[in-house]
């Protein structure tokens, strides 16, 4: 554990993802330095989108699967 909180020893993102699931919490959370309003200002993500996605997140995943096939075939029109 030394060698880890020292940076002797790296951390794969794998790894990292699967400590975050195991916390139940989301992998940017593990950066201090980053909080989810940050990583979503980084990403360029406004508001709405992070509202609209947890409510995806609530669907079935028959729900959203439609739910993204109807997204593709909105968004295929405006190519």
């Amino acid at each position: 554990m030394q060698k880890y909180e020292s940076a002797a020893n790296r951390i794969s993102a794998s790894r990292l993802w699967l400590v975050a699931r195991y916390l139940g919490i989301p992998v940017f959370s593990l950066f201090p330095s980053i909080d989810g309003d940050e990583a979503a200002q980084q990403l360029q993500v406004e508001p709405e989108d992070l509202a609209l996605l947890r409510q995806i997140k609530k669907l079935s995943d028959a729900r959203r699967t439609a739910v993204m096939g109807l997204v593709e075939e909105l968004n295929a029109g405006h190519r």
